[in-house]
């Protein structure tokens, strides 16, 4: 009798885990087949092509970037990333700044900053890009970039804080609106001076 109640409970045991897989099964099929029925038009992102969404989403990540970028620096060769100076997110390096805007490498190199060369065509896979920094009172789509002087050891030098891929002012003059642009504002703080650092993606 014992013999007859353990093979029953095998068989029940074996039943179970049928339907488990069964139902699973069943699961993912009609996944499957409502998956293949939705019209995917609406949820697909174009990131070569540059819809809106997409550029949007890159000008945010670019703003974020920058400001980690140009706030921060290494503390000699190979040392660890620090402050250049105590500050409030958001407070950028003049001199890195200058480096940056103008590919100054030897200005950056010089300074600890934590890059020589940033190829800004990189940053996005086609398309144009501009970066820039300008007054608070500026409109966010009209680019009116400041020049920085920062003091180093080779003089004074001087950069106007712009910079775009190569080819863009072909697209968008200089001094003009970045129509049809994702664009992403942060404030930022240079020399204790507040700025608004634009990020324009088309």
């Amino acid at each position: 009798m014992n013999t007859d109640s353990t093979h029953i409970g095998r068989r029940r045991a074996q039943t179970q885990i049928d339907f488990v897989i069964a139902a699973g099964l069943l699961v993912l099929v009609i996944g499957a087949a409502i998956g293949a029925m939705l019209p995917l038009g609406g949820v697909t992102t174009d990131t070569t092509g540059g819809s809106a969404a997409a550029d949007q989403i890159v000008a945010d990540r670019i703003a974020a970037w920058l400001i980690d970028l140009l706030g921060t620096t290494t503390d000699g060769p190979g040392g660890p990333p620090v402050l250049h100076v105590a500050s409030e997110p958001g407070t950028l390096s003049p001199v890195c700044s200058v480096a940056f805007f103008t590919a100054d490498k030897r200005l950056a190199a010089g300074a600890g900053c934590p890059f020589t060369d940033v190829k800004v065509h990189r940053l996005v896979d086609s398309g144009g890009l501009r970066l820039a920094v300008h007054e608070l009172d500026d409109q966010p789509a009209v680019e009116q970039a400041i020049t920085l002087g920062v003091e180093t050891n080779r003089g004074r030098i001087t950069g106007r804080l712009d910079r775009s891929t190569a080819g863009s002012s072909v697209t968008h003059s200089v001094d003009s609106p970045l129509t049809g642009s994702a664009v992403s504002s942060r404030v930022v703080s240079i020399d204790g001076r507040a700025y608004i650092l634009t990020v324009w993606v088309w």
